[in-house]
């Protein structure tokens, strides 16, 4: 099996890029007393999913074994991806344990589809939704980083391309 193309892994990039975008805007609306649209209701799903991917990753990685309904693949990839910017979360995560923090933030994200109130889990949502900042500044720093593969070079900031 061969690594996979630039162009596969810019696409990578470019989706996790969207999804944390989409989640870390959605999470400040909710903290900020809004209701979220179905829209952002179907990005946190993906969000969810993505930081319970991170958690089954690391507790393969620590101890061997696997969540259930998760691809082993998949978990380790997500966790992967989330390395880099986890030493800049450290001042956010309190515990060591990585699978603990993310399966923490997941359920409370989780947690906003069956409630009207994210009170009890608004320490949670902060977390989550600065974990999703800094995830994104870091795709967008990755995506920066690689030679594009079509067209001149142009820096990313944010959600625009800069002419």
């Amino acid at each position: 099996m061969s690594a996979p193309h630039l162009e596969l892994k810019e696409t990578e990039y470019l989706s996790l890029g969207f999804m944390a975008n989409s989640a870390e805007t959605t999470l400040k609306t909710l903290l900020a007393g809004k209701q979220p649209s179905d829209e952002e209701i179907k990005s946190l799903k993906k969000a969810t999913s993505f930081l319970n991917d991170i958690a089954s990753g690391a507790d393969f990685i620590t101890t061997g074994q696997l969540s259930a309904n998760f691809n082993p693949s998949r978990s380790l990839e997500a966790l992967n991806f989330a390395m880099g910017p986890i030493d800049a979360l450290k001042k956010v995560m309190k515990d060591d344990d990585v699978a603990t923090f993310f399966r923490g933030i997941a359920q409370a994200v989780n947690n906003i589809y069956d409630r009207k109130s994210i009170e009890s889990d608004r320490i949670h949502i902060e977390e989550a939704e600065e974990f999703f900042s800094i995830f994104y500044q870091w795709v967008i720093a990755e995506l920066n980083a690689r030679q594009p593969s079509l067209g001149p070079p142009k820096p990313r900031s944010g959600n625009f391309y800069l002419s």
